[in-house]
């Protein structure tokens, strides 16, 4: 929570000394993925601020759902038709990987026919780069949904100074592969979209990490 406020108010202080407006839109993501709150910065910025906090309170949802959180976010930036690619960033945060232990989440009937936790993690790799598993209900792979909505993807990869169990990191496994294809693969990779991926082992590194995330958002840093 401290990292992604220091996020607001970089974002905000930016807009500010240049004279512009960054709009902000929070979400999170688990089971279902559910929009907290919109600010334009830096008006709203302790509004924002507010909005950032109140994620400290939120542990409901067994999923760690991104089929949905990625499919969110391409239609919530397809919706910003005129504003440019380089404008609309995704910076998007996980402390997990792609995992299913909720199979009666209603959000994964939208996108696949699978009933089965093993079968449905699976499928990421197709669900994300294609081709699409037989039994997907996303209208085209999440690579082309996000090159379609003209939007960069910053991912910060949280991996925790503890050891994983053997669940997570077995999950970890089988998630990393596809998200480097999305994130940082060869170009000539059709699942490649713009963006990039970090990792922080401590949560001291959060805060530097999410100030750089925000610098990169407003193009001052490559």
């Amino acid at each position: 929570m401290a990292a992604g406020e220091i996020l607001v108010r970089s974002l905000a202080a930016s807009a500010s000394a240049s004279g512009g407006t960054v709009g902000l839109t929070i979400a999170g993501f688990a089971s279902a993925v559910d929009e907290a709150g919109q600010a334009t910065l830096p008006q709203e910025t302790d509004a924002a601020v507010a909005v950032v906090s109140s994620f400290t309170d939120r542990d409901g949802g067994r999923n760690t759902d991104y089929v949905l959180a990625l499919r969110y976010a391409a239609e919530y930036f397809s919706g910003l038709t005129d504003v440019p690619t380089e404008c609309k960033r995704l910076v998007w945060f996980t402390d997990g990987a792609y995992s299913i232990d909720d199979v009666t989440a209603p959000g994964i009937a939208t996108y696949t026919a699978s009933t089965v936790a093993e079968v449905i993690e699976g499928e990421f790799e197709g669900q994300t780069c294609g081709a699409l598993p037989s039994n997907s209900r996303l209208t085209a792979p999440l690579s082309d949904q996000i090159r379609s909505a003209g939007f960069v993807v910053q991912l910060v990869d949280f991996l925790g100074s503890g050891t994983p169990t053997s669940a997570e990191a077995a999950d970890r496994a089988a998630t990393a592969p596809v998200i480097d294809r999305l994130l940082t693969g060869d170009g000539s990779d059709p699942c490649r979209v713009p963006g990039g991926r970090v990792e922080a082992s401590q949560a001291s590194a959060l805060a530097v990490e999410f100030f750089n995330q925000g610098q990169i958002a407003l193009g001052r840093r490559e």
